[in-house]
């Protein structure tokens, strides 16, 4: 709620961004600790916590979306 605040983002700007931007940890991170790790014998092991991440910030996003609706709707309604 800050974002609207400080750099005057619409509701719907931030919402987008929120679910938008988390969800590139996973199709981002891999490629990266392949890059990184090359060699590593453990590589598999290194992925471990972002394919854990990322279902759980699925799970934790669809918590969010009735928070988040509720906000987008009191702003449209505030004008």
């Amino acid at each position: 709620y800050a974002a609207n605040y400080l750099f005057h983002f619409t509701p719907s700007d931030i919402i987008a961004s929120v679910f938008c931007a988390s969800h590139k940890s996973l199709t981002l991170g891999i490629p990266i600790l392949r890059l990184v790790f090359e060699n590593h014998p453990h590589l598999s092991s290194l992925t471990i916590p972002i394919l854990v991440y990322h279902p759980t910030q699925i799970l934790l996003g669809g918590l969010l979306v009735p928070t988040a609706k509720s906000w987008l709707l009191r702003s449209e309604l505030s004008g």
